[in-house]
């Protein structure tokens, strides 16, 4: 997924910087899209497990997870993502 705050036109990216006026951009002129993130005791009640248990499931890399400093993060989709992923098929 890629996540691209401005959009440009070409005639627009041909103009000097001081042409543009970024502070007339509004939300709706933006492409972007919001990453809801989580920490480790919300993902363990999203995932209906125990914290301990998304720890180290995440550090071993089971479940989609990234270590931000002392703290563990994990975005909602990518859990969502992982649960159908387990889905029987």
């Amino acid at each position: 997924m890629r996540i691209t705050p401005w959009t440009w036109s070409r005639d627009e990216l041909a103009g000097e910087p001081e042409d543009c006026d970024c502070r007339s951009a509004t939300r709706s002129d933006l492409d972007v899209t919001a990453l809801k993130t989580l920490n480790l005791d919300e993902a363990a009640a999203f995932l209906q497990m125990h914290p301990e248990e998304v720890r180290s499931r995440a550090k071993r890399g089971l479940i989609p997870g990234a270590k931000a400093g002392r703290r563990w993060v994990f975005i909602d989709d990518d859990l969502a993502q992982f649960l159908r992923s387990l889905y029987a098929v």
